[in-house]
């Protein structure tokens, strides 16, 4: 295992600073429905891949913060590995299970972009928003209507 030296003793507290900002943030957006539409506008001058994937991307943060919590448990758990602290066989399972639960995380941020599923990771004003691909269905059958005239 390669050593854990200051560069990456550095990188795991920047992270772990980053996170708990995070945290705090979004106990904001959990609670306060205006927090949603202040990210949206602050975000929506460079956010490139158009206003449904941002809105899902909104309501997924919940999931992308436990999912960075994963990454920051991994990176101390490498770190205890690395500076042999911890019995090999535990941590490299510790880290097998971090790692499955960050893939799954990410599997279900993608749900919630797209079908706003599973309702219990959205924050609680965001629960009745379509997904992206709802909107996306809607937008289309919109335009293959013919307008009445």
């Amino acid at each position: 295992m390669p050593e854990f030296g200051p560069v990456q003793a550095l990188i795991l507290i920047v992270l772990l600073a980053v996170m708990l900002g995070a945290s705090w943030r979004l106990a904001k957006l959990w609670r306060d429905d205006r927090m949603s539409d202040r990210i949206f506008k602050t975000m929506r001058s460079w956010w490139i891949w158009g206003d449904v994937l941002l809105r899902g991307w909104i309501r997924a943060l919940p999931v992308g913060l436990v999912g960075g919590w994963l990454l920051v448990l991994a990176m101390a758990v490498a770190a205890a590995l690395a500076t042999e602290t911890m019995e090999s066989s535990l941590g490299f399972g510790l880290l097998a299970l971090l790692v499955l639960l960050l893939f799954v995380s990410l599997g279900m941020a993608v749900s919630v972009m797209l079908l706003n599923r599973p309702n219990f990771v959205v924050p609680p004003h965001l629960r009745n928003a379509p997904g992206a691909l709802k909107e996306w269905r809607s937008t289309r059958s919109r335009r293959r209507r013919p307008s009445a005239q």
